[in-house]
């Protein structure tokens, strides 16, 4: 539940809005609301008063409108929640996101007028979630201020990182097919410490291709024992710097015969907005392991500025769709248009597409109507050590019967 405590502000030209959003909000035990008929007004008071911690905006107003303000709002740094009141269609509402978004505002949702109460709780609640998150990366950031290269050095000899796999499975017939690998850090007095808050260190301080080589050499001795007819496909990601050094595709190489362990069985992930300088070293690599076996994806399509470029000129055998076009596309008809072309791009390029951000059940059935080969995502399971891979193995293939997951065969 919301701090009652939480200053808040409603800024709508019709005082019967006004009125109904304070009843509304009190009912639901946030009393210190504040509203305004005009915008002028309440810009005086944000920048003369206290600050709402939640601003219910409307976009349309008679003397400054909803993106005037949200531009004097980012001017004096506002950096509370915004919920905008509005009739106006979606794609405004979408093009309001991302400009709010560019401002580095806090756009938490919409409501379409008239104010339902379900709207408002689930915009709330949505509220409540960004305070929580909030709070989490605030102090994540504290952590990575007491992080060092000599700290990451000292986790790399002790082994303190490690490989937690994601789960990929066919949309079609719900089989396991692969896991992304994805490093984690135990610091022995931190705690767990994602890789959002290490990897710029390790990239900084040169020890990402070191960390690269680590985790692929634990992906190889946690599945080594697997029967490759069973054993799924293991998803590395690498960085640039991987990329830049020649030598990196010799040591691929020689590791997996080294290990006996099959290339076939390893997809390498290239988040595309990250190759864009000089491809002569990049494409030297890629090259020679395509040529060596190994499998290689195109991570994140859709977020760089050359996508078709590379598809062009690098040879991919897997298009992963970003998740922020996945999660939710259903309800957006531009996202789930973006989603549907770019599945249809990697079949006549005869590539395997893979949905990231698969979060929900809806986000799942959209990917199966719109034709995905792969999901990736929390409704099919969040990062998980590699003893735990086995149980939800099971899990899963209980709850394909149990929730109907499967796409009837026609």
């Amino acid at each position: 539940m919301l701090d009652k405590n939480l200053n808040i502000m409603v800024l709508d030209d019709d005082p019967f809005i006004l009125k109904m959003m304070q009843l509304m909000l009190q009912q639901r035990g946030l009393t210190k609301v504040r509203t305004f008929e005009l915008a002028r007004d309440a810009l005086e008071e944000c920048n003369t008063g206290i600050r709402p911690d939640i601003l219910f905006l409307d976009i349309n107003m008679p003397d400054i409108d909803g993106i005037q303000v949200l531009r004097l709002m980012h001017q004096s740094n506002f950096s509370g929640s915004i919920i905008f009141l509005s009739g106006e269609d979606e794609l405004m509402h979408k093009t309001l996101f991302k400009l709010a978004s560019l401002q580095g505002l806090n756009v938490i949702g919409s409501l379409h007028k008239p104010i339902q109460a379900d709207a408002l709780n689930h915009q709330l609640a949505r509220t409540q979630k960004r305070f929580l998150h909030h709070l989490q990366s605030s102090h994540q950031r504290r952590q990575a201020l007491k992080l060092d290269s000599r700290q990451l050095v000292m986790a790399l000899h002790h082994r303190e990182l490690t490989n937690f796999y994601q789960p990929k499975v066919s949309l079609r017939t719900g089989l396991w097919l692969g896991v992304e690998c994805l490093v984690r850090w135990q610091h022995p007095e931190l705690g767990m410490i994602s890789p959002k808050q290490f990897v710029p260190l390790a990239e900084e301080s040169n020890l990402i291709t070191d960390i690269t080589r680590q985790v692929i050499k634990q992906s190889i001795e946690d599945f080594h024992d697997w029967d490759p007819e069973q054993m799924p496909k293991i998803s590395i990601n690498l960085s640039m710097q991987d990329l830049t050094d020649v030598n990196f595709s010799d040591f691929l190489i020689q590791t997996t015969q080294m290990q006996h362990f099959s290339p076939r069985q390893i997809t390498f992930e290239i988040t595309e907005s990250r190759l864009a300088k000089d491809l002569a070293p990049v494409l030297d690599i890629l090259a020679r392991l395509r040529l060596h076996r190994f499998k290689l994806s195109i991570d994140d399509f859709g977020t760089g500025h050359s996508s078709l470029l590379q598809l062009r000129d690098l040879p991919f055998d897997e298009l992963k769709i970003d998740q922020g076009f996945v999660h939710d596309a259903h309800n957006e008809h531009r996202m789930n248009a973006i989603v549907k072309a770019s599945i249809a791009l990697a079949k006549h390029l005869e590539m395997e597409s893979v949905a990231e951000g698969v979060e929900t059940i809806e986000d799942w059935r959209n990917m199966q109507t719109l034709g995905a080969d792969i999901a990736q995502g929390y409704f099919i399971a969040k990062p998980m050590p590699f003893a735990e891979l086995e149980n939800w193995h099971q899990q899963w293939r209980q709850r394909i019967q149990q929730e109907n997951l499967l796409t009837p065969l026609i």
